[in-house]
Formats: structure tokens, sequence, C-alpha cells
């Protein structure tokens, strides 16, 4: 990845993101916020050899590793495919999905999340009019924050032997926080895929260039953004 002209925002689109004196640090895509043990001997390999020797992880359980050179990034993009992995994505585009630990290692989850965000994977670099952050938790506890880190956040419940998803709308950090609002109970996996086609949906029709999931309650009413979301 060379040349004189560098567009900072193609990279930033495709988990690249320029910091200062001409370094970079690269975004890393999991799956489901799950890293095998190959993966992760990768990702520290990756970072001695073409960085300085550390990473972090966002707010959202994304790998981050600063300091790469520009003419580094295809080398270390070629190393990750390697182990099955790729970069984040940023942008007008769906996030990598946050997703908390399944029922088998978590003995206070109620689901298994890491079923449902295999199935919502395929929404992951979709692009629309604003970025869109989804965040899955097993259960009320929500660990992962779905509630205020995620647009669109499922909680994992078990009431009177349903297992399922409650479904949480408009949640976001920043300068304008906003706590998810509750949309539907008990959805099942396949229901929940059904929620998120309705929330592009609403986008594609209603939404504005910018807007997130808090934006649309504030500017539609809750009623309407709750129709449109539990329709058939």
């Amino acid at each position: 990845m060379q040349g004189s002209t560098v567009d900072i925002e193609a990279l930033r689109r495709v988990g690249v993101i320029a910091l200062k004196d001409n370094l970079f640090s690269v975004w890393v895509k999991t799956a489901c916020c799950n890293l095998n043990s190959n993966q992760l001997r990768r990702l520290a390999d990756i970072t001695d050899r073409y960085a300085r020797g550390f990473l972090l992880f966002s707010t959202r359980q994304t790998p981050i590793i600063p300091y790469i050179e520009l003419n580094d990034i295809d080398a270390v993009k070629h190393e990750l495919g390697e182990v099955e992995m790729e970069l984040d994505r940023c942008g007008p585009r769906v996030r990598n999905l946050n997703v908390c630990y399944e029922d088998k290692i978590c003995p206070k989850a109620v689901v298994n999340s890491i079923s449902l965000g295999e199935k919502l994977e395929k929404f992951f670099g979709s692009q629309i009019l604003h970025k869109i952050k989804i965040g899955i938790a097993g259960c009320s506890q929500d660990c992962v924050v779905a509630r205020v880190l995620s647009d669109v956040g499922f909680i994992g419940t078990a009431v009177n032997g349903f297992k399922g998803y409650d479904a949480y709308v408009g949640g976001r950090l920043g300068v304008n926080p906003f706590v998810g609002v509750k949309i539907i109970e008990r959805l099942s996996e396949e229901e929940c895929v059904k929620f998120v086609h309705n929330y592009f949906e609403l986008i594609g029709s209603r939404g504005k260039t910018g807007e997130r999931g808090a934006d649309l309650i504030n500017r539609l009413g809750v009623e309407t953004v709750k129709q449109y979301l539990t329709r058939d």
C-alpha cells in the first residue's frame, strides 16, 4: 500500500485509522468477539513485528493495533487473513458485532448469544446511511452493555420456560448519550434476524444521512419506530 497520495477516509472505511506522525492503527474484526489461540498468537506476533509491542481493545471488544507504518498495512491484512481474520469497518456501515459469552461458559447466561451472533454476522459491513452497532447479551446483567453501546441491542431472557431476547433500539455513547428503548420482548433468534431486517428497512424508508437509532426515536417517536420494527 504505497503512493504519494493517501486517501485517509478510504482507509478509515476499511478499519485503518490515521494516527499522528504518519502512523496508523488497525481495527480487527472478530467472530462474535471470540478469538482462538492461533488468532491470539498471530495478533501478538503482528503487534511485535509491525507495531510497538502492544494492542488494546475498544469498549466493544474490538482488538486495535496502533503504530503501524502505512507500507505494512497490506502485510498485516495478509497475515490476519491466514488465521481467518479481517479488518473491521468504519463509516456508514454495520460494525463488528459485540457479543458476550455463550451459556456454556457464563453461568448466568440464559441463552446462547453466540448462536444469534452467528446468524447476524451476515449484516457485517453492510453500507447504510450511518454506522450501526449491534450488541447481544446472554442475560439481563448485560455485561456487553448492549442497551447503551448498540443501536440495536438484544438481551437474553428466560420467562416461564421460554428462552429468547428482548430487543432495544437507540443506545449510544458520545456527546449525546442515549439509553436504548425496549421495543419488544421474547423474540426467538429468527425473529431477532427479522427485527434487524426491519431496522434496515426503516432506515432506508424514513432515515436521514447521519442518523442513528436514538435520532430515529427522537424524530419519529417510539411508537412509530416500534410499528416498523415489529411488523411481520
